[in-house]
């Protein structure tokens, strides 16, 4: 009993306390991995990552044979067969593109907002998207607000999102939560600020 309680209590510090990183070395991208949260990483994506010696081109196909992108991995604050309501969740994300600049980029997916075609309710910017840096690296960071419905109820959703431009290629990190039900904008930038990103 004794041996099990200790076993209990070691594995608790060791999740409060750990330090874990999320990577993906063949995108030089790492994310801390927030404390306490689900994690849902796409094993098979990430082990073809890790296994095989992909080349530029390899990578490139990879990617581009989702035009939806490709889910790296997703956090979840609690877990969704318990708690009832939005989960405020984190969302990694890599998705083809010809832009070979940031400036391109920003351009490309500024249209894509203004277009108003996006398929949420009450759908609308709420930060115009700018350019930031996380470290030395120039990133895009915008936020949109949305409504999303369940049976009569609605959830106003704000999302954060920040674009990370490589070779091809563009990785997303995205933030979201509902509306003055929890405020995880303090935990949401220091998780940014953990980002190490090389070319």
């Amino acid at each position: 009993m004794k041996i099990k309680i200790l076993f209990i209590v070691l594995v608790f510090v060791n999740t409060v306390y750990s330090q874990e990183k999320f990577e993906v070395e063949k995108m030089n991208f790492s994310i801390e991995k927030p404390e306490n949260w689900l994690i849902f990483e796409n094993e098979e994506v990430l082990k073809n990552l890790e296994e095989f010696d992909f080349s530029k081109e390899n990578l490139d196909d990879l990617i581009k044979s989702s035009a939806n992108g490709i889910d790296l991995v997703t956090f979840l604050k609690y877990d969704p067969n318990i708690y009832v309501g939005i989960i405020p969740t984190i969302k990694i994300r890599s998705y083809k593109t010809t832009s070979k600049i940031l400036d391109s980029l920003s351009v490309e997916v500024n249209k894509f907002l203004q277009q108003g075609k996006i398929p949420l309710d009450n759908f609308k910017i709420k930060d115009s998207l700018e350019v930031v840096k996380i470290l030395n690296f120039n990133v895009i960071k915008f936020s949109v607000l949305f409504t999303l419905k369940r049976g009569e109820k609605k959830h106003e959703i704000l999302s954060k999102s920040y674009y990370i431009l490589k070779d091809g290629y563009f990785i997303s990190i995205n933030f979201i939560e509902e509306i003055d039900k929890e405020n995880n904008n303090v935990f949401f930038e220091a998780l940014i600020n953990s980002i190490a990103i090389t070319k």
